[in-house]
């Protein structure tokens, strides 16, 4: 029997199964009947909906959302979308801190979550009190974490309900580092953690290092950088590490690194901002058995002008809210706020890495020093970049110092990546990327209120924008100077990829660098809130803009979901 006799609502069932990309071939067969088929059926136009919007609909909350008519689901996403391109919020509301902020030393977002960490030892910088908040409505407030006077970092994965402890000791003249995995919930040991992970013995002369934690499934990836070691020495200790976290085993054997800029670019494949080599160099996670050779790739940045150098310490590197295949447990009540409808897909994900440029005359690495001529902000798409790895990358072996392939900028930049310069130095873009939406806030004149930004590279977006721009009859002048749209709570207007432009008319100019300037292929759409706010910095989750440093006791968490 021919697939088009068969019945319709069979044909449906079937057709659901495809790949967007074989949909989109299809609508364009010119079969009015199988047209007819796509277009009406609500499951297809939903998943084609969450791929414009660059979410999927993770396998346990499709059977929890099963008794919602697939119509609200549809209706709920465009609402989303809607309030976030128009920047209103669907609900906002004041929450006080845990704690006077004085005493708040850190803050991480993650999926529906917002956590800070107070009263730490200001000598040691150990220990300290951390709080999670649920950043859903009707949450039940700040939730205090179970935190060791050991601690040094931390990181959560409310979807694992994990909680992962770096802990410090010290033993005679050695002081050990370790991973210990505990539940947000109760504050146990994790049931998925066999044990406490030893990450390394350094000698009790070092510092205590500069770090970062990466979490993608059961893969934890530390960086250290030790900063300060007798003679100079601190090099020989500045590694990347990387274990399962499940099962306790160490994946690779460490990896030295340079700066503590590291995020995954796959769910097996790791990114590390390489300082010296003005590079970025990826690293595939290699199987049991492939151990004696790694796959490599570095992507090469813009050239630095001769006079100009990197700033190591001021690089960091951010994941977009991106965790892919994490383990997702039942989580205890208090954090069913946490669990998410809608996670953002691979193909859409992206990273952000900030790095600062100064002169090479300038001996010192100050970050707020007159020596810095650039403060580079780089939101890369994950999915180019790890296809041309995937293209590219060739193995080597660590051990006889073999140089993996460089691919310059030209090949993957423009197409990967956009460049933009980070105005102030206390933006922190490590919390201020989900998915593809940036937000940030002109603070440069302290004590004033200024617009949030939201860049949003969804090509989804950006399409819809322009045909905004077609229709409308109130078209303006936006903030940019571009023509834009007024919406209900915001001024937008589409950037526009300049990579055929005339060199006078990229958007990213700096004498930073060799060639002046970056051009991309990336257009995005820039949503400038009409209100104005006091806050000393935003952070953008999945669903919510949270703004900090308004009032000296509380945050504004404001949801579009």
């Amino acid at each position: 029997m021919p697939f088009l006799d068969l019945p319709p609502e069979l044909i449906q069932r079937c057709l659901h199964e495809l790949a967007i990309t074989d949909l989109a071939r299809l609508l364009s067969v010119g079969n009015s009947y199988l047209t007819d088929l796509l277009l009406s059926s609500p499951t297809i136009r939903y998943r084609v909906q969450q791929h414009i919007a660059g979410v999927y609909e993770p396998e346990h909350m499709t059977l929890t959302n099963a008794t919602t008519p697939i119509a609200d689901r549809i209706k709920a996403l465009q609402e989303t979308e809607d309030r976030w391109l128009a920047f209103t919020p669907a609900s906002r509301e004041a929450l006080p801190l845990p704690a006077p902020w004085a005493d708040v030393q850190g803050y991480t977002v993650g999926e529906g979550s917002y956590t800070v960490m107070y009263d730490m030892d200001m000598e040691t910088l150990l220990g300290g009190r951390a709080s999670t908040l649920s950043l859903g409505s009707g949450g039940t407030g700040w939730k205090e974490l179970v935190t060791p006077k050991a601690m040094l970092d931390f990181q959560l994965c409310p979807a694992s309900d994990l909680f992962l402890r770096i802990t410090h000791s010290t033993l005679n003249d050695i002081q050990r580092f370790e991973v210990d995995c505990r539940t947000i919930s109760t504050g146990v040991v994790h049931p998925l953690a066999a044990k406490n992970i030893v990450i390394a013995d350094i000698p009790l002369v070092y510092d205590l290092p500069d770090l970062s934690i990466e979490i993608a499934g059961s893969i934890l990836a530390i960086a250290f950088i030790f900063h300060y070691a007798p003679n100079d020495a601190a090099e020989q200790h500045n590694r990347l590490h990387v274990f399962d976290w499940m099962s306790g085993t160490k994946l690779m054997d460490p990896i030295p690194i340079n700066t503590t800029a590291v995020t995954f670019l796959g769910p097996e494949t790791l990114l590390a901002f390489d300082a010296e080599e003005n590079a970025l160099s990826a690293i595939a996670i290699p199987r049991r058995d492939e151990r004696e050779t790694i796959q490599q790739l570095k992507f090469e940045l813009p050239n630095l002008a001769p006079t100009h150098r990197i700033m190591p310490s001021a690089a960091v590197c951010g994941n977009g809210l991106w965790t892919p295949r994490s383990p997702r447990l039942p989580a205890a009540k208090s954090l069913q706020p946490l669990q998410r409808k809608l996670l953002f897909d691979d193909e859409s994900s992206m990273f952000v890495l900030r790095y600062y440029i100064l002169r090479s005359d300038v001996a010192a690495d100050d970050e707020d020093g007159p020596g810095i001529d650039a403060r580079i902000m780089v939101v890369a798409r994950r999915s180019e970049m790890l296809k041309l790895f995937q293209q590219h990358a060739e193995p080597s072996n660590p051990e006889q110092n073999q140089s993996p392939w460089v691919l310059p900028f030209a090949t993957w930049g423009p197409q990967s990546s956009r460049f933009l310069h980070l105005s102030t130095t206390f933006q922190n873009p490590c919390t201020s990327l989900a998915g593809q939406r940036l937000a940030s806030i002109d603070n440069k004149a302290p004590g004033q209120s200024a617009p949030i930004v939201i860049r949003d590279f969804n090509p989804g977006s950006v399409r819809r924008v322009r045909r905004l721009l077609r229709d409308s009859t109130s078209a303006s002048a936006s903030g940019s100077g571009s023509e834009g749209v007024e919406l209900e709570g915001a001024y937008v207007h589409v950037v526009e990829a300049d990579a055929d432009a005339a060199e006078d008319n990229w958007d990213f100019r700096s004498a930073a660098l060799q060639d002046g300037g970056v051009k991309s292929k990336l257009a995005y759409v820039e949503v400038t809130s009409k209100e104005t706010f006091p806050f000393h910095a935003v952070h953008v989750s999945d669903e919510c803009v949270v703004g900090d440093g308004a009032s000296q006791g509380e945050i504004e968490v404001m949801r579009f979901g």
